[in-house]
């Protein structure tokens, strides 16, 4: 069984994303309703992926087997996941999901706290659980997709400002794979699409 963990600030989506993409949860449902924020960990074993997202309560999903423990963390209380508890956490873990609002990626300051958490996260994958795959989730694109032109641009945008900070900010020169995602009606079906490619190629290259 392969161990899997969503950690990123408050408000950024994990629960979600992950209910959408673990649970086939219809994204129109859970957009309209408001997830309470997670408390503490969530753990949780998933046996089978689903083939495509579900749209309406009454259809059910192609289920794939697949055996998945999942950590779904509080943002309200992640400076503890890479400290005090950061074992607890990153301990035999094979992938890392660190997912934040991508509405706050314009503000410089917001901006800088995403970064300082990815470091951190990186940091403590390192030292912790060195062969897993961190995989970074710029989630909620419709908040900008009318000012950045397309989810290309924009995950290029991300992606070079994470690399500027950790090489000015830590003289550190890595390569990240970052992904655009959104639950919007318009971008649901990429997101799936994405969140499935993850996940399967990640399989192949842990037990290959």
């Amino acid at each position: 069984m392969k161990k899997v963990i969503f950690i990123g600030p408050p408000a950024a989506g994990k629960t979600t994303l992950r209910r959408f993409f673990f649970e086939g949860i219809p994204a129109d449902l859970l957009m309209k309703r408001q997830e309470p924020p997670s408390i503490g960990l969530k753990h949780e074993v998933f046996e089978y992926l689903f083939m495509y997202p579900v749209e309406k309560k009454k259809h059910s999903p192609e289920k794939v087997p697949f055996k998945l423990a999942l950590v779904d963390t509080s943002g309200q209380e992640m400076e503890k996941w890479v400290t005090t508890q950061r074992k607890e956490v990153f301990s035999g873990t094979d992938i890392v999901f660190f997912i934040f609002d991508l509405g706050e990626w314009g503000d410089p300051a917001r901006r800088q706290f995403i970064c300082d958490y990815i470091w951190f996260v990186l940091k403590t994958r390192n030292e912790i659980a060195p062969s897993a795959l961190l995989f970074i989730l710029a989630h909620k694109y419709d908040k900008v997709a009318g000012k950045k032109g397309d989810v290309n641009a924009t995950r290029r945008d991300v992606t070079e400002g994470i690399k500027e900070y950790l090489f000015k900010k830590k003289e550190l020169v890595i390569e990240l794979n970052v992904s655009v995602t959104s639950l919007h009606k318009s971008f649901r079906n990429h997101t799936f699409s994405t969140m499935l490619d993850l996940i399967t190629d990640s399989m192949q290259d842990l037990m290959g």
